[in-house]
């Protein structure tokens, strides 16, 4: 390990982590340059955690004499998703130049599937999931690879409707998540005041009140008839010490205000913007990230009229459970939910990627500079790339935006930039999407388009 006195010295003189990631290599090597090295540039896609790819790019500038082996040869894939893969990443203009190449035999051509919205995306993988199984796959062998969490929301919920087993890779399901549980309870208890649990968890979000102060209000207000109006009087506000009271009536002053509304994306928004937001960054790592479920949590709830409606389909979601099925005695099947990141290093035989719409994948934050778009490429890359025999990337036209109007959505400037002849376009067969392989695309519905 290098000495504490030389940490410092490298901390002073390079001001960043990728100068000092380099500096402790050249020191380690610095006396014999006996170093061997292993990477791949176009899987560099944790900048977020301070990884930088420009290591890999950069090492034959101070190793020259380094001798550079390439694993070109890939026994996962077959040629046309590596010919799809090595066309994407050659948009990236740095990166180091390598061409896959595989052993296996011509296969299926990656699969453009153009949706008429987000909801028919997900009622597409559900049905066309059962229609896999129908022709002899397993849940095993599929992965739905998305990427950020909250696009897993709705196609969560479509899989469970649908009771197709699931998992969700490196997570928990999104309505199991801590933050979308307290997100909730704020909304539970303004759909039914007597429901216990859900009060007892928000009033411990509050400083300095504990699970004693939590079961002392609930004691008080259980009493009433109408729990809520009992809440907001001073004599509740009274049972609280002189240090957590004022919390406690901010926090009732937001319980009245979300009694006035009625639809709830505008709760979820005031309960982030009054309350949730200080305390997701007080209490939670990766806030940032938990404040991007909430907002897709919002234009979720954006399609329901009535809190009632809203939480009738997240109840199912907590009720309906799709990991009861068994193929054995111990082994259980399921279709692997995950984002991309989580994703690195595995592989299945079919693999859906949904979203690809510029705003989602690309997402929003990564398309107004170069160097953020190119990890985003290689995000990309690295989904394609989890694939061994079948691929379909799916593109919703229309998105229903929180004022419940629908916005068009441009396709991935990531599809639209390589040869549409290294992907096939899917066509609606008896109700469900269906390759047709060497033939002209069929017209599709009004509400379907072709990429191509």
């Amino acid at each position: 390990m290098l000495s504490e006195q030389f940490q410092h010295i490298l901390v002073d003189e390079y001001q960043d982590t990728n100068a000092i990631q380099a500096a402790i290599v050249d020191t380690l090597a610095s006396k014999h340059r006996n170093i061997a090295v292993v990477g791949d540039d176009s899987q560099s896609i944790y900048s977020f955690r301070g990884a930088s790819f420009e290591n890999i790019i950069s090492f034959k500038d101070r190793y020259p004499d380094a001798v550079e082996y390439r694993l070109e040869l890939n026994y996962r894939s077959t040629p046309e998703i590596l010919t799809l893969a090595n066309a994407i990443i050659a948009c990236n203009a740095v990166r180091l130049p390598k061409n896959l190449r595989t052993v296996r035999p011509s296969g299926l051509k990656p699969a453009i599937v153009t949706t008429y919205d987000h909801f028919m995306q997900s009622q597409f993988l559900a049905e066309y999931i059962l229609a896999l199984l129908d022709q002899g796959r397993k849940l095993n062998d599929i992965a739905i690879l998305y990427r950020s969490h909250w696009h897993s929301l709705e196609i969560q919920l479509e899989l469970q409707r649908r009771n197709i087993p699931f998992r969700v890779r490196g997570g928990l399901r999104f309505f199991e998540q801590a933050h979308m549980k307290d997100v909730l309870c704020f909304l539970r208890i303004i759909q039914n005041p007597h429901d216990e649990l859900a009060w007892l968890r928000v009033l411990k979000m509050l400083p300095r009140v504990g699970s004693a102060l939590s079961q002392r209000l609930w004691q008080y207000i259980d009493q009433a008839d109408n729990p809520l109006d009992s809440a907001c009087k001073n004599d509740a506000a009274r049972l609280f010490p002189a240090s957590a009271r004022q919390f406690y009536i901010d926090f009732t002053g937001l319980i009245g205000k979300l009694t006035k509304l009625n639809s709830p994306a505008e709760m979820i928004d005031l309960i982030l913007a009054d309350f949730y937001d200080d305390f997701l960054v007080s209490h939670y790592d990766g806030a940032h990230l938990r404040r991007e479920d909430i907002r897709g949590l919002t234009n979720f709830a954006a399609n329901y009229k009535t809190l009632e409606a809203f939480l009738a389909d997240v109840t199912l979601a907590d009720e309906l459970s799709g990991e009861t099925i068994e193929t054995g005695p111990i082994e259980q099947e399921f279709v692997t939910l995950s984002t991309v990141h989580q994703a690195k290093g595995l592989e299945w035989p079919v693999v859906f990627i949904p979203w690809l719409a510029d705003g989602r994948f690309p997402t929003d934050l990564a398309i107004n500079t170069t160097q953020d778009q190119e990890e985003e490429r290689r995000v990309f890359h690295v989904a394609v790339t989890r694939t061994k025999d079948e691929l379909y990337l799916v593109v919703p036209q229309l998105y229903r935006t929180r004022s419940r109007t629908m916005v068009m959505m441009k396709p991935s400037r990531f599809l639209t930039e390589i040869e549409h002849t290294l992907t096939e376009p899917m066509v609606l067969d008896e109700g469900l999407p269906s390759l047709i392989a060497g033939k002209e695309p069929k017209a599709l519905p009004d509400q379907f388009c072709n990429l191509t």
